[in-house]
C-alpha cells in the first residue's frame, strides 16, 4: 500500500478526532490536519486526481481495491459509510481549507448530514470546489459479469471511473484491452457521443474521454512489465478512437497541460506506430502542448522534419537533453546541439550590444 496514502489515513482519522475535542486552531488539531493535507497533495502530485470510495466496506483508492486494511482504513470506511458517502474526488489545488470542510463534514451527525441534503450539498454550501462527493458512482464488475465474459455497460463503467476492477475479473479485462484494444476505442466513442448529444458539454466530455484513457493506462501500469505490450495497447485505441474524440482529448490535454502525472503524454515518447505519430504531428491542438512537442522529438519514430520543427520551440534544458541522447537519430542530436550554439551566440551578441 502507498506510504503516503496510509499516512493520509491515519492523519485524517487523528484529525478528525482531535477536531471532536479541541478547538480549531488548537495546535493537535491544525498539526495533524496540516499533516493529513501534505500526504493527500503529494498523491496528488503523484497522480493529478484522486478518488476514494467504498464498495460492500472495501475501500476504493483510483478505482483499485484496498486488500491490506488497518484500524485507521476500518475507520475512515465506516465513516464514509454510515453518511452514504460512496465515493470522494479530490482535485489539484486542493487548500487546506477545503479538506478541513470536507473533515468537519465527517464529524457531522450522520442524521443530520443526510436531513441536511447529503454530503454534496455541505460542500457546496462552503464553497468547496476542489473535492466532490458521490460524483463517481460505484459497482462491481464481477456482479455483472456474463458466461460471455465483462459487459459492455461495465467496461463503459470502468473506463468513465464508475467501477473498480476486481482481482478476480483483472484477467479478464486485460484479455480483452490486449486482444481487442479496438473496442475499448468503440466504447470511448459511444459514450463521448452520448454525452455530446446530452449537450454535456467540450470540458465535460473531454474529461470522460482523457479519464477512459488514463483508466487504461492505469490498469496496464498494474499488469506485469512482461504480460503485456502497453505501448502497443495504447496506440491500437488512439487508433480506434474517432475524430470528434480526438479533437475532445485534445481539447482538454492543452487546457491541462499542467497536470502532474500525465500518462498519454509520456507515451507519445513510447509511440512506434508511425502512423499515430503523423496523427499527432498534424493536429494543431495537441501540438500545442509543450511536453507534447518535447516526446515527440525524443522518439525515434517521430519524422525529421518534424522533430526539427517542434525542436525551435524547445527549452534550453530540454534542448541540452536532446543533444545528448543516443535513442535518437543522429541528424536530431546533431541540429540540437547547432540550435543551442546558435541561441548562445545570439545571447552573447545581445549582451554585447548593452
Amino acid at each position: 500500500m502507498d506510504t503516503n496514502f496510509r499516512e493520509m489515513v491515519r492523519q485524517t482519522n487523528i484529525a478528525l478526532r482531535n477536531m471532536k475535542f479541541y478547538a480549531a486552531d488548537h495546535p493537535s488539531t491544525t498539526n495533524s490536519l496540516q499533516r493529513s493535507y501534505d500526504a493527500l497533495m503529494k498523491m496528488l502530485a503523484a497522480e493529478g486526481q484522486l478518488t476514494l470510495g467504498v464498495v460492500d466496506n472495501t475501500l476504493i483508492l483510483n478505482d483499485s481495491p484496498i486488500e491490506e486494511s488497518d484500524r485507521f482504513i476500518s475507520d475512515l470506511t465506516e465513516e464514509l459509510t454510515v453518511r452514504n458517502i460512496e465515493s470522494l474526488v479530490f482535485y489539484p489545488d486542493l487548500s487546506p481549507d477545503e479538506l478541513r470542510v470536507l473533515l468537519d463534514c465527517l464529524n457531522r451527525e450522520p442524521d443530520r448530514l443526510l436531513t441536511d441534503g447529503g454530503a454534496q450539498k455541505f460542500l457546496d454550501v462552503q464553497g468547496v470546489t476542489h473535492i466532490t462527493a458521490n460524483e463517481v458512482k460505484y459497482g462491481k464488475i464481477n456482479e455483472s459479469s456474463g458466461e460471455g465474459g465483462l459487459e459492455e455497460s461495465i467496461i463503459a463503467a470502468f473506463l468513465m471511473g464508475k467501477t473498480p476492477v476486481f482481482r478476480g475479473d483483472q484477467e479478464g479485462l486485460l484479455s480483452l484491452v490486449e486482444e481487442s484494444p479496438g473496442k475499448i476505442g468503440d466504447i470511448i466513442n459511444t459514450r463521448f457521443s452520448h454525452m455530446v448529444e446530452n449537450g454535456e458539454g467540450e470540458e465535460k466530455s473531454g474529461r470522460a474521454a482523457n479519464r477512459a484513457m488514463e483508466q487504461v493506462g492505469r490498469f496496464l501500469e498494474t499488469q506485469p512489465e512482461d504480460s503485456v505490450d502497453r505501448s502497443a495497447v495504447m496506440t491500437q485505441i488512439m487508433l480506434s478512437l474517432s475524430p470528434e474524440v480526438h479533437a475532445g482529448l485534445y481539447g482538454y490535454r492543452v487546457a491541462h497541460e499542467n497536470s502532474p502525472h500525465d500518462r498519454i503524454d509520456e507515451l507519445v515518447g513510447e509511440f512506434k506506430n508511425e502512423e499515430v505519430i503523423r496523427l499527432i504531428c498534424s493536429n494543431k491542438e495537441w501540438t500545442r502542448s509543450y511536453s507534447i512537442k518535447v516526446n515527440l522529438v525524443n522518439n525515434a519514430k517521430t519524422p525529421l522534419s518534424e522533430a526539427l520543427r517542434f525542436m525551435n520551440h524547445l527549452r534550453d534544458k530540454d534542448l541540452q537533453s536532446v543533444a545528448r541522447s543516443k535513442n535518437i537519430p543522429a541528424p536530431v542530436a546533431t541540429s540540437a546541439r547547432k540550435l543551442l550554439q546558435k541561441r548562445a551566440e545570439k545571447g552573447k551578441a545581445k549582451r554585447g550590444g548593452h
